[in-house]
C-alpha cells in the first residue's frame, strides 16, 4: 500500500516519456524535447525498479536485543558508571520524486505529510539502532546524554545523527 504513490509516479513518468519521444519523432520538432522524454522514461524506470525503501538490516535489529539503558539524562539514578566514550549512529536519507509529488498535493489541502513522517521515523530508528550497536560493540551497559541531531546535506537529503556517552556500570 505504501508503494502505490511510487508506482503511480513511475508509470506516469514512463507514459509522459513515451508521449514526448513519439511526438518529437513524429512531428520532427525540436530535439531538445527528445532529451526530456528520454530522461522522464529513465526516471520512471528507476522509480519502479527501486520499490523497496532501505530498511534497517535485520542483523542490526537483532544486535540491539541485548538490554541496554539509553537515557537523555546525564546520569543513571542509583548507578555508578565508568565512561567508555562517545557513541554515535547516523544515516543520510533522500526524498524521491513520488513522495515529493504526493507532498505537493498534500500541501494544497493541508495536513500531515505522512510519507515524510514515515521517512524521518525510519531514519531516526536506523540512527538510534546504529548508535546502540556501537555501544554494544564497545561493551557498554548504557548510554547517557543521548541526543538526536539533524543536518541538511543537499536540497533533497538530510542526515539524522544519534549520539551519546557510552558507560559501563561499576
Amino acid at each position: 500500500m505504501k508503494d502505490i504513490p511510487k508506482i503511480v509516479t513511475g508509470i506516469l513518468l514512463i507514459l509522459f516519456g513515451i508521449v514526448v519521444i513519439s511526438s518529437t519523432l513524429l512531428l520532427k520538432e525540436n530535439y531538445s524535447s527528445l532529451i526530456i522524454g528520454i530522461l522522464s522514461l529513465i526516471f520512471g524506470v528507476i522509480i519502479l525498479l527501486n520499490k523497496k525503501e532501505n530498511k534497517i538490516k535485520s542483523l542490526e535489529k537483532g544486535k540491539t536485543s541485548r538490554e541496554i539503558i539509553v537515557t537523555t539524562m546525564n546520569d543513571i539514578p542509583g548507578k555508578k558508571v565508568k565512561i567508555i566514550g562517545v557513541v554515535r549512529g547516523n544515516t543520510v536519507r533522500s526524498r524521491n520524486i513520488g513522495r515529493d509529488i504526493m507532498a505537493a498535493f498534500k500541501g494544497i489541502v493541508g495536513g500531515e505529510i505522512v510519507t515524510f513522517t514515515e521517512l524521518i521515523n525510519q531514519s531516526r530508528d536506523e540512527a538510534y539502532n546504529r548508535m546502540v550497536n556501537n555501544a554494544i560493540e564497545m561493551g557498554a551497559d548504557g548510554i547517557i546524554a543521548m541526543r538526536f541531531d539533524t543536518s541538511k546535506m543537499m536540497s533533497s537529503s538530510s542526515e539524522i545523527l544519534a549520539y551519546g556517552t557510552a558507560v559501563k556500570f561499576v
